[in-house]
């Protein structure tokens, strides 16, 4: 089958001899190494001389035209003129020009009415027409309907005389149409068989029509297409789809119009334009041949969605952390829904307030989770795509998933994970003035005088306490230093966590034991055991790396212990005592951690990870299972001493998570005899970020897995699985996750969608496609009521099913910075009463 750039070539390459169709094919001299005049302007990318031919003939006045071949947009000139304008230099003697006249027999006129005869062919008993035929004559019939809309024939008054009667025969042609006029292929109702192109030729009947009398009647009189012509009655979008989309199909596209709000049909879908079109451009390629799909437009206005039925196909809009993830949507309609998103744009773009609205918060985004659907990259590159994508993808499918995702992102890095029963030392108290945790954080957040990153709430009393954030604390404190019991508080994070560096440290090494032998008091004027170590530090007198630190060092005082030694009696047992570690020293570099063979030391050159077995300068594998090696000491240079240090006796007979699988993992291999062997090997393998491995019992066969440290803000839904032949095995000191840490950007975008479906006003529909868990394509619509401050800012929304959610910001800014920790369980109840 030829295509749309070879279809041109029929008009010079081949001699056709249909009587009627004559001025379809006339072929016209072209001359070379000219160019004429372009007084009626001129048209950009046109594949061939044939094409700018036929360009002129269409236009009225036109007499000449010059093709550009050696342009880069292919320019084609249109003229007034009967003689060539100039001639081209072209290099060394090649052609990059075509000029050329039109036959003066030839019209629009005629080029319509021959157009239209050959539709007729198809159904009246003749000899059905070629496809190239049929082809040819829809883009005749195309580039007649684009300039008919645009007043190009006005003052024709050839054409304007004719041109009723013209509509009339196209009226006759749909009339006569039946299942039996494409039979090439086959039934029309089966596709509308693409390759006869007689359902692209018949289209342009339909949309010529449309354009001229508006009568859906006239244009779509078969009982087939009664869908066809209602969604076009009551929304002005035609279906181009070649008779492809079942009913059930189009009944859910009338349906999704029919709830959009009037305002985005007027204002977007349809802005400025007699009609949109909706095309399924694969309904009408045959094979390889995509030509028809050239001619599919005849508005500036349409959009493309896939050649799918409803309920054939499905696509999720959301991502995993989405609290209560809605299953799946519909395919066909996440695409029109996308789609459709597209043609909000240029809402938007004539909203000054949304517009900087929505330009603000894309130069505040950073990374993936700043947006609703993750694409930061993406989204900064092409603006257009991220209403379409968080409207069209996820708004229009369940508003309320977004509002619990965008409450998620939020509040996630435990803002609301919830100390109770614990107070802050170090506060202040910013008022009684506060409803709720939410607007105290949002207060905290603004006010100066808050240097941490948490609230204090009190449920019962804060009409009393009133609200308090946290001061800063040092790094290297314990919850012990930083918070206290006090049943009728709780302790919120609100922001990343935020440390004071530690110039020292305290690490409790032994609890309740007391140093057997110290160097000296250093006194009691410290107000904790960082003072005090600091001290220790600076001490000459202090020959070890430990402090003894009491609850009542403040009379006791605090003391700097001597160096341990190697053996056993270096504490004694001490309930009001405790030992710090304040630097690194390593007194018995041979020790080893685990109870018997507390001195097992090795010669050999260096030490490898040879598959999976550690190895000696030989190559010879060593007697003993080793899971650590340390550094060389100074006085034994020929010899590197190994040993079991798990830093704690880890249990590797026992699982830490028994039955599960970790998600984000590296397989070590298959030749590990024990679980032993393979924490060897995992304490080597850099890939093995975690603490934990994965032992099954065919690790012989399927490997023995170590898991590695998860991106952050990972649940442990997300982190861990259920198996029956798989366990967690830990084998050193836990590895803590990356912090994770919420962002208000989200849910400033989840505001400004909802700002924008508003319209400005105080009611907006929540969308909920399926009665909780029945996704059948059909988003119900329910009312949701808004309430504004004085600056239009969205402070609530009283949403059936979810009840009133707050939302809070900071001064004057448009950001928000609070949400009711309500949202991430909110979830529409199409059934409810609407709030509006």
């Amino acid at each position: 089958m030829m295509t749309f750039y070879r279809i041109w070539n029929l008009f010079i390459s081949t001699t056709f001899f249909f009587i009627i169709h004559t001025s379809i094919v006339a072929i016209a001299e072209f001359s070379t190494n000219l160019d004429s005049c372009w007084d009626l302007g001129f048209t950009d990318f046109l594949p061939s001389k044939e094409a700018c031919k036929r360009t002129c003939e269409l236009l009225p006045k036109c007499k000449s035209f010059g093709y550009n071949i050696n342009r880069n947009d292919k320019r084609c000139h249109l003229c007034t003129w009967t003689s060539s304008r100039a001639e081209i230099d072209c290099p060394n003697g090649e052609v990059c020009s075509y000029w050329g006249r039109i036959d003066g027999n030839v019209s629009p006129a005629s080029i319509r009415d021959s157009a239209i005869s050959v539709a007729s062919d198809f159904c009246n008993g003749k000899i059905i027409p070629s496809a190239d035929l049929a082809l040819a004559a829809a883009i005749d019939l195309n580039m007649i309907i684009k300039n008919i809309g645009k007043g190009l024939y006005t003052n024709d008054a050839t054409f304007s005389d004719t041109h009723g009667a013209a509509l009339d025969a196209a009226v006759s042609t749909l009339a006569s149409e039946d299942d039996n006029c494409f039979k090439v292929v086959g039934p029309y109702s089966d596709q509308g068989s693409p390759c006869t192109h007689g359902g692209v030729l018949f289209l342009q009947l339909r949309a010529l029509l449309l354009l001229e009398d508006d009568n859906t009647k006239r244009a779509f009189p078969m009982p087939r297409d009664e869908m066809r012509a209602s969604i076009f009655d009551k929304h002005k979008v035609l279906v181009v789809d070649n008779g492809w989309f079942t009913d059930d199909s189009l009944k859910a596209v009338n349906y999704f119009f029919d709830e959009l709000p009037p305002r985005l049909m007027s204002e977007g879908v349809t802005w400025d334009t007699p009609f949109a079109i909706m095309s399924a451009k694969d309904a009408f390629i045959c094979e390889s041949d995509r030509g028809a799909t050239d001619v599919l437009g005849f508005t500036n206005r349409g959009f493309n969605v896939f050649k799918v039925q409803l309920h054939q196909g499905v696509e999720s809009g959301f991502p995993n952390d989405t609290p209560d993830k809605p299953a799946p949507a519909d395919l066909l309609m996440t695409v029109l829904r996308h789609e459709a998103g597209h043609q909000f744009d240029r809402v938007m773009s004539r909203d000054q307030r949304m517009k900087d609205m929505f330009q603000t918060i894309i130069s505040l985004c950073e990374t993936d989770d700043d947006w609703l659907r993750g694409m930061n990259d993406f989204f900064h590159s092409a603006n257009q795509e991220i209403m379409a994508s968080q409207i069209g993808n996820q708004y229009l499918d369940s508003t309320s998933a977004q509002l619990r995702l965008a409450a998620q992102r939020l509040h996630r890095g435990n803002p609301f994970t919830i100390k109770q029963g614990l107070a802050c030392y170090g506060e202040h108290n910013l008022g009684t003035s506060f409803s709720s945790p939410d607007q105290c954080a949002a207060a905290a957040l603004e006010n100066p005088d808050c240097s941490g990153h948490e609230i204090m709430w009190s449920t019962n009393y804060n009409y009393a306490w009133g609200c308090r954030c946290c001061m800063i604390h040092k790094e290297c404190e314990s919850d012990e230093d930083r918070y206290y019991t006090n049943p009728n508080w709780s302790v919120y994070q609100i922001s990343h966590m935020k440390h004071v560096p530690c110039d020292h440290e305290a690490i409790l090494d032994v609890e309740g034991h007391s140093c057997a032998a110290t160097d000296k008091n250093l006194g009691t004027a410290f107000n904790d055991r960082y003072e005090c170590a600091a001290a220790a530090i600076a001490d000459p007198d202090c020959s070890g790396h430990q402090i003894m630190w009491s609850g009542y060092s403040y009379a006791w005082g605090c003391y700097c212990c001597k160096k341990p030694t190697c053996d056993d009696n270096n504490y004694n047992e001490n309930i009001n005592w405790s030992i710090y570690k304040y630097r690194n020293i390593n007194p018995c570099p041979n020790r080893r951690a685990l109870k018997d063979d507390k001195h097992y030391l090795e010669t050999f050159d260096t030490a490898s990870n040879n598959g999976n077995q550690v190895t000696n300068g030989n190559h010879n594998m060593l007697t003993k299972t080793q899971l650590r090696a340390t550094t060389t000491t100074k006085k034994e240079t020929d010899m590197h001493i190994t040993h079991r240090d798990l830093t704690i006796t880890y249990d590797l007979n026992t699982p830490s998570k028994d039955k599960h699988t970790c998600a984000y993992n590296h397989n070590l291999g298959s030749t590990f005899k024990n679980r032993q062997e393979c924490a060897a090997a995992a304490l080597q393998h850099p890939s093995c970020t975690g603490h934990e491995i994965m032992w099954s019992p065919y690790s012989y066969a399927w490997g023995c897995k170590c898991c590695s440290v998860a991106p952050k803000c990972r649940t442990d839904e997300q982190l861990f699985s259920p198996h029956d032949l798989w366990s967690l095995y830990q084998y050193r000191d836990t590895v803590a996750q990356e912090p994770c840490s919420g962002t208000k950007l989200a849910l400033a975008w989840f505001l400004f969608n909802l700002d924008f479906m508003s319209g400005g006003e105080n009611t907006v529909d929540f969308y909920e496609d399926g009665d909780f868990g029945q996704r059948d394509g059909y988003a119900v619509p329910v009312c949701a009521k808004l309430r504004r401050d004085s600056l239009s800012r969205i402070i609530s929304a009283d949403i059936p099913g979810c009840g009133v959610v707050n939302f809070a910001y900071g001064r004057d800014d448009d950001i928000v910075t609070s949400v009711d920790q309500s949202a991430i369980n909110c979830r529409v109840d199409p059934n409810a009463t609407p709030a509006c």
